[in-house]
């Protein structure tokens, strides 16, 4: 006969970041899961990083880049604006987390 036992499970923090002890500003934070979703849209495509390069229009170093994180040479405007070559929409939310007071919306 198997014994059960059982195991204690800790929800996560806010990110995956502040779990790991990592403090990232704003920004960074932005970066980092605007480069996420390029990524993920990448990956839903299936595009090689050749082909990726071609439709973000950098070269293939600086995908491999992008998508291994190292975001340095990426500001927010770019990240956003690979967004939009992948033809999504992109909005933004501006306000206190009580109440939001401007909406600005960006579309491809």
């Amino acid at each position: 006969m198997t014994s059960r036992t059982e195991k204690s499970v800790t929800g996560g923090g806010a990110t995956v970041f502040a779990d790991l002890c990592i403090d990232l500003s704003p920004t960074d934070l932005l970066k980092a899961n605007l480069a996420a979703f390029v990524s993920r849209i990448l990956q839903d495509n299936g595009l090689s990083q050749a082909e990726a390069a071609k439709a973000l229009g950098i070269d293939q170093p600086k995908v491999s880049k992008l998508l291994r994180g190292r975001l340095q040479e990426f500001s927010v405007e770019r990240l956003i604006g690979f967004v939009l070559a992948l033809g999504h929409k992109v909005d933004v939310t501006i306000g206190s987390t009580a109440k939001v007071r401007r909406r600005v919306e960006l579309a491809a």
